[in-house]
């Protein structure tokens, strides 16, 4: 027995795009305008069926394997997954037809002598179809996509770069204005008055240390005073202390009590650290003169050091407020190109991203279209009774063919037999006057319906045609 299982199409025209437009947009033409034939071709294709064998796993089948492995010896330049999928490719086109109904459907029908395999065979090689088509629609599209995926990320980068640039030298020109005091014109000239000052002190101090060293005798000069902790402490604090002279004048005046502040607190850690120095020295010196020689010199070196110190904070600032007058120009046409580049870049990227958003629309249409063009009108079935044979047709188209056969044999014989039928046969042909006739004794069994129907000349046909019934019974039934 054969069983038969179908699936309709229905080809729709629906489209989102509007009619009129729809001629320009390149890919966009109407389903219902395609050849059959060439539908046909696209449903059968040698992917869809491949797919449609593996997905059933006709390739396990035993019996298969060994007919590919007896095939293999006329075929050896070919392996046996090959001939088993050509055999299988050759008797899967048998049992699959595909019909147009009209412009508008299309049947898938699948035969097979189990009605599983049927039903399966249509609704699998259905969805295969189906989702061919939709991957092919939307081959190109995804390519698209992937691509403006690719220019998203590239121009997202891009423009991190540059914000990052941007937002790197902003910080830097802040730090560095946070670090740097800002100099104004009258911070300027207290800079200046101090710079002046501090080179004449540094001067008087020079020549004032110079002295103090001839003063003092051989003895005095090589005497070293070990420093102890509270003096350590206070020359630290008032190194540190001298070095922040400069920038306070940065802010306030000299007759601000921060600065008046700072300065008696610098008198009183010179006043401390001379009466340490005085100590410690006089353990070591005991004439009173030159122990006031070698303290007084220890003092000039001090505050020759912190004078020289000084004056390299203020020549420091001094420059730091020339380079930056000069750099102020220069940090703005950066400033500025660099906000053009992210600019550029930000307008570069929205443009990407807009055409990713369309190309993400035009793959959403797509899909929605292609999941409109076919709608399943009529889904495969299991069947339940078998298309062939066909019982009755066989048997009407037996018992026609053996009527049509004995009537046949029959006009054959009659026309066939010479013999005599009675007197007048034998006065035309043989031209002789008959005496007399032998009449046929019926025997009891016999019956008019017995001479009429079963003649010798009608029994061959009868049974001829017979034997046709009965071969096109047992036929049915195999």
């Amino acid at each position: 027995p054969v069983y038969e299982s179908s699936t309709i199409l229905m080809i729709n025209d629906d489209r989102l795009a509007s009619q009129s437009i729809a001629p320009l947009i390149p890919g966009v033409t109407s389903v219902q305008q395609q050849n059959a034939k060439l539908l046909k071709m696209k449903i059968l294709r040698r992917e869809n069926l491949v797919t449609l064998i593996d997905s059933l796993g006709f390739k396990r089948d035993e019996d298969l394997q060994e007919t590919a492995q007896r095939q293999q010896q006329k075929y050896p330049g070919l392996s046996v997954e090959e001939i088993k999928e050509a055999m299988l490719l050759e008797s899967i086109n048998e049992h699959i037809e595909v019909e147009p109904i009209g412009k508008e459907f299309i049947k898938i029908i699948a035969y097979h002598h189990k009605p599983v395999i049927a039903y399966r065979m249509a609704s699998l090689l259905t969805d295969i179809y189906l989702n061919q088509s939709l991957q092919t629609q939307l081959g190109n599209i995804k390519g698209a996509i992937q691509f403006s995926s690719e220019q998203v990320e590239k121009f997202r980068k891009r423009l991190d770069e540059s914000e990052e640039r941007l937002q790197k030298y902003r910080q830097g020109i802040v730090k560095s204005k946070l670090n740097d005091h800002p100099i104004v014109s009258a911070n300027l000239d207290q800079l200046n008055s101090m710079l002046v000052s501090t080179n004449l002190e540094i001067n008087k101090t020079e020549a004032e240390l110079q002295s103090l060293r001839l003063k003092c005798s051989r003895h005095t000069n090589s005497v070293q005073i070990k420093l102890n902790s509270f003096l350590e402490t206070s020359l630290s604090q008032l190194y540190s202390r001298s070095e922040e002279l400069p920038q306070l004048l940065l802010k306030f005046d000299w007759k601000s009590p921060e600065v008046i502040r700072l300065r008696n607190e610098l008198m009183g850690l010179k006043g401390e650290i001379g009466k340490e120095m005085y100590r410690l020295s006089s353990q070591q010196i005991t004439d009173e003169n030159q122990l006031n020689y070698y303290v007084s010199k220890k003092l000039a070196e001090i505050e020759f050091d912190i004078l020289t110190r000084n004056r390299h904070s203020i020549t420091t600032l001094l420059e730091k407020y020339k380079m930056n007058a000069a750099a102020d120009p220069e940090h703005d046409l950066k400033i500025k190109r660099l906000e053009e580049e992210v600019m550029m870049n930000r307008e570069l990227y929205n443009m990407v991203l807009q055409q990713k958003s369309g190309t993400q629309i035009q793959e959403s249409m797509k899909r929605t279209e292609a999941s409109m063009q076919y709608e399943i009108i009529e889904h495969a079935v299991k069947p339940i009774k078998p298309i062939k044979p066909k019982k009755v047709r066989l048997m009407a188209m037996g018992a026609m063919l053996g009527l049509f056969i004995g009537i046949g044999i029959i006009f054959l014989l009659e026309y066939t037999d010479d013999s005599f039928k009675n007197k007048e046969d034998v006065e035309e042909y043989l031209g002789l006057i008959v005496l007399g006739t032998i009449p046929h004794i019926r025997m009891k069994l016999e019956s008019a319906w017995f001479d009429r129907f079963l003649k010798p000349q009608l029994a061959v046909p009868i049974a001829m045609m017979l034997g046709g019934i009965i071969y096109l019974i047992i036929l049915m039934f195999k």
